[in-house]
């Protein structure tokens, strides 16, 4: 898997979820993408866990694959893998 190296832009707006829906899990996940051009699995720059990332809004991620190519992203695009490091 390759890392992302380039300007990110993010709109993000926070997002009401009651206390019961929110995930427990509070361990750091990375934030994965798959490159909509060329299908290349890449870190999207975010670090988080999935309790947070439950409650926040993901529109117009902008961000460049490692191979180069510019797609935006919304949150349902990102998969949370847990952090190995």
């Amino acid at each position: 898997m390759k890392t992302f190296s380039d300007v990110v832009t993010l709109e993000s707006e926070p997002v009401e979820v009651s206390e019961a829906d929110l995930p427990k899990d509070t361990l750091p996940h990375d934030a994965v993408l798959k490159c909509k051009t060329c299908g290349i699995e890449f870190l999207g720059g975010i670090r988080t866990n999935p309790r947070s990332f439950a409650t926040t809004t993901l529109i117009g991620y902008t961000i460049k694959c490692p191979n180069g190519h510019i797609n935006s992203y919304n949150k349902a695009d990102f998969t949370l893998r847990k952090a190995t490091e």
